[in-house]
């Protein structure tokens, strides 16, 4: 099995095929208890990885004894929607809300954007495939490429599932990148993202008891796999670059 590569910020940007995972501290906490997304992201061939977030980037950094690419999510779908809107690409948007996707329709006015805001629900792989299914036969495979706004792990476990069908679509998992772009929700300043408190920053804006507790268990895990450095390890088993 090939090794784990994370990748750089043009490479996230000129993405041609599989599904790009932003790794930061929840991605890594989640997939302790869930095997489902831990395969999604770490065994799965066709994901492709970048650290995003300093919590994260110190781990990893540690974790493989060297330098490693630090990948803002936002701004690399900023870069992608920037050439997609002057090129007129067809994207189709699965989740956020219609306030949002006008939002970006106005600030990027060159996209041609297909939005679909039906409720997914998903917490097994029998669901990923079957909302998988129910996409392609809505919409087929005539896009540019897809972004999935539907916050971990319904994101990452989705994105699996179209791959295996269209491996060759580009494939975004973006979360709430769009809220941040236009402006609907402030991004954290820049001295809290270098100290690693965007999480905290959010729940500040946004305070919301499931927030919290996912702050919580951010930081607890960021604490463990500080001081057992094997169990982040086991995340990625032989295939950690």
């Amino acid at each position: 099995m090939a090794k784990i590569e994370f990748l750089s910020f043009d490479q996230c940007r000129d993405l041609d095929c599989g599904y790009l995972v932003t790794v930061n501290l929840q991605h890594l906490f989640e997939s302790r208890s869930r095997p489902l997304l831990r395969s999604a992201i770490f065994d799965n061939p066709k994901a492709r990885l970048c650290i995003d977030g300093r919590g994260a980037l110190l781990l990893l950094e540690r974790m493989a004894g060297h330098a490693l690419p630090l990948v803002v999510g936002n701004e690399v779908l900023r870069a992608r929607l920037d050439r997609a809107s002057s090129q007129g690409e067809k994207i189709l948007v699965i989740g956020s809300t219609p306030d949002v996707i006008s939002a970006v329709e106005q600030r990027w006015p060159g996209l041609r954007i297909t939005h679909d805001a039906s409720r997914v629900m998903i917490s097994d792989d029998a669901e990923a495939k079957n909302s998988a299914k129910r996409v392609l036969s809505s919409y087929g495979d005539r896009f540019d490429y897809i972004a999935i706004a539907l916050g971990v792990p319904k994101q990452e476990l989705l994105a699996a599932a179209l791959s295996e069908n269209r491996p060759n679509m580009p494939i975004y998992c973006i979360g709430g990148s769009f809220e941040m772009l236009t402006g609907k929700l402030r991004r954290a300043p820049s001295f809290v993202q270098r100290i690693g408190l965007e999480g905290l920053w959010r729940l500040m804006l946004q305070p919301r008891r499931d927030r919290l507790d996912r702050l919580v268990r951010s930081y607890w895990s960021f604490a463990v796999f500080l001081l057992h450095p094997n169990r982040l390890r086991k995340l990625f088993g032989a295939r950690f670059k």
